[in-house]
């Protein structure tokens, strides 16, 4: 599926959730974005099976309308889980937090890359973490370029993804600070 094709998705399970009590959107943007990536093609052409919501939003299923802005803004309103990036509003260390990002999004999301303007808006919007500047951000990744990221051009800004050694970095910074935990714990 591309990425276009997954962007689509997500604002027709967002407009969809909406359609719920509050309580229920967030299982139910789950459960429909779920659903749709799963098996689009056979929800749209099987109509015996279709929810009344569903029904409803059955044109939006055909065509795509998503935005990378509008995917954007999905993740920055969405409670994105950091349980195991919990250094993530430690102070300092940006190269961390940034590519800490790239794989959290990545991971809860169909996002496989950002812009320094898009991880500053996380890392602001999901962190509060105010005193973070685009301008930093693409300073630190591009010192990584080739080893810890890639990337590629879009409009006038750079989108950096993980590659595999970011990947190995943040996960040995996780397991470092769990070390750290534990010997904090029995002391």
């Amino acid at each position: 599926m591309d990425e276009e094709l997954i962007r689509e998705k997500l604002v027709i399970a967002q407009k969809i959730s909406k359609e719920v009590e509050k309580e229920l959107q967030k299982s139910c943007f789950e459960i429909v974005l779920s659903h749709l990536l799963r098996d689009a093609s056979q929800l749209v052409s099987t109509k015996g099976n279709k929810t009344a919501i569903m029904e409803k939003h059955e044109e939006e299923l055909e065509r795509p309308t998503v935005t990378r802005e509008e995917t954007l803004n999905i993740v920055i309103g969405s409670n994105i889980d950091i349980s195991n990036y919990t250094r993530i509003r430690e102070k300092g260390k940006l190269l961390d937090k940034s590519l800490m990002v790239l794989k959290l999004v990545g991971e809860q999301f169909p996002v496989q890359e950002l812009t320094p303007t898009e991880i500053e808006k996380i890392l602001k919007g999901n962190f509060g973490l105010d005193k973070i500047h685009k301008e930093n951000i693409s300073t630190v990744l591009k010192k990584e370029l080739g080893r810890m990221v890639q990337r590629r051009k879009i409009g006038k800004e750079w989108a950096y993804s993980i590659l595999p050694k970011g990947v190995e970095f943040v996960d040995n910074s996780n397991r470092q600070l769990k070390e750290e935990e534990n010997e904090t714990k029995l002391t």
